[in-house]
Order: structure tokens, then C-alpha cells, then sequence
């Protein structure tokens, strides 16, 4: 296990993006293999926000949904 959980690998096209357990952190993304944030390793601590920014503020929610711009908070 890491020390930021588990990693969760996800891809689109030429975008890669991985997002740790831990914090729903940010560690990768890059598109066409060129980094786009400036990540960290699985086993480095999370510093500096990266990608910690959880809004609008998730367990805080009725049902887990929103409507942002008159769209669903659960569309892909």
C-alpha cells in the first residue's frame, strides 16, 4: 500500500490523470505523455493543496448532489 492509498489510474484519450485515496489528491495528470501539474510520487506525502480542493464541500450535501449551472452534479 502506499502512503497515499490506493491509486486510481484514469484515462481519456491522450489524458492520463491518477487520483490517490488519500484526500482525493491530484498525484498525475498529463495529456500525450507531457505533465500538465506539477505531481508527486505515490509514497511522498501530499503538501501544498495539490488537488485537495473538495467542493462544494463534499458530506456536506443533501444526497450527495448539486446543480451547478443548471447542470447535474453527476454528469459525466
Amino acid at each position: 500500500m502506499h502512503r497515499t492509498g490506493a491509486q486510481f489510474r484514469l484515462t481519456c484519450g491522450p489524458q492520463t490523470v491518477v487520483v490517490v485515496e488519500l484526500g482525493g489528491a491530484l498525484r498525475h495528470y498529463a495529456v500525450a505523455e507531457r505533465p500538465i501539474v506539477d505531481g508527486f510520487d505515490a509514497d511522498d506525502p501530499i503538501e501544498g493543496g495539490r488537488g485537495q480542493l473538495l467542493m462544494p464541500w463534499p458530506n456536506r450535501i443533501g444526497d450527495g448532489r448539486y446543480r451547478w449551472r443548471g447542470g447535474n452534479s453527476n454528469c459525466p
